[in-house]
């Protein structure tokens, strides 16, 4: 009988440990590296990644078929992430731009993504987005 309420209690301590090791990871990335993942989420037609990287209102306009309709235009052409610069720094308030390159058949277009986060819960989470 000890010793099973020893598993127990064991078990429980490493599933506690557990979780605390990867939610710290994720709070601590970057700033650069959520806007990165974020959009890498887009275009590889996840949204439940995408989601989970914006703040609960920003949530809402990830829809299912946003980003299908994001991933559906990234399969036509060529896509890749060449950048990701911070505009503005804050302990709480953070903005980077994302440039792309599309390579399309009629040729190359450079686009930049402005994508404004905020720490929340210890980890930065993306608030909004513009295509600037």
């Amino acid at each position: 009988m000890n010793r099973r309420k020893y598993l127990v209690s064991t078990a429980s301590v490493l599933s506690i440990a557990l979780a605390g090791c990867t939610s710290s990871v994720s709070s601590q990335k970057t700033p650069e590296e959520v806007s990165e993942a974020y959009m890498q989420a887009l275009f590889d037609g996840n949204p439940e990644e995408a989601r989970s990287l914006t703040t609960a209102d920003a949530s809402e306009e990830v829809t299912d078929a946003f980003v299908a309709e994001v991933h559906a235009s990234a399969e036509r052409s060529d896509v890749e992430i060449i950048s990701v610069e911070p505009v503005t720094e804050g302990e709480t308030e953070y903005t980077t731009d994302v440039q792309i390159i599309v390579d399309t058949p009629l040729g190359s277009q450079t686009s930049t993504t402005r994508v404004e986060l905020v720490k929340q819960d210890g980890g930065w989470l993306v608030s909004s987005t513009e295509n600037i």
